[in-house]
């Protein structure tokens, strides 16, 4: 079971938005059945859509860059991209990023496993990544500190400049991930 602060910080991530008050009364089992029936609504909204990212990222494969890269941006929200990336290579992932604007990276970078985003991030070109963080910092620090764990002390180095961005995060938040927040510090 999970304890109820780590409960609280997963919901936060997910809506990027305070938990209402009352979530913080209940208790440590009714934050778990609250975490429980969230996975569930989630797994019944979203029933159906691994086939879809799959469909699509076996399809993309054989569209040359120049005709899909305006098509991702005009037409593909940033969470079916993120669900896309996930099933495809972090080589193929990354060849496609390369050619996408840092806004819509970040975007997408909000709904991909972090671990993941961290791996494209480190394929990207420098001024490209720094866009990246950047943006990503700016719009969703929570989800930047995130991916932090998981990238080279060569991209921390280039994060560290922007600590500035986590004036107005919540304390609380900030707790969780003060390990990542130290070695920004330190690098």
């Amino acid at each position: 079971m999970e304890n109820s602060q780590n409960i609280l910080t997963k919901l936060i991530e997910w809506t990027e938005k305070p938990v209402p008050g009352f979530f913080k009364t209940l208790t440590p089992e009714q934050h778990q059945e609250l975490l429980e029936y969230v996975h569930h609504v989630i797994d019944y909204e979203t029933d159906g859509l691994d086939e879809l990212y799959h469909t699509i990222s076996s399809l993309i494969k054989y569209v040359p860059n120049f005709v899909l890269l305006p098509l991702i941006t005009k037409f593909i929200k940033p969470p079916i991209a993120a669900g896309v990336c996930a099933k495809l290579s972090v080589k193929q992932a990354s060849k496609i990023a390369s050619d996408l604007p840092a806004e819509y990276l970040g975007e997408v970078a909000l709904h991909m496993d972090s671990k993941l985003a961290a791996e494209i991030l480190e394929e990207l070109k420098p001024k490209l990544a720094e866009e990246c963080i950047e943006y990503e910092g700016s719009h969703h620090p929570m989800k930047t500190l995130d991916i932090g764990q998981h990238v080279s002390d060569r991209l921390l180095k280039s994060a560290s400049k922007y600590l500035y961005l986590l004036e107005n995060v919540d304390d609380v938040l900030l707790e969780t991930y003060k390990d990542v927040i130290q070695k920004l510090r330190a690098v």
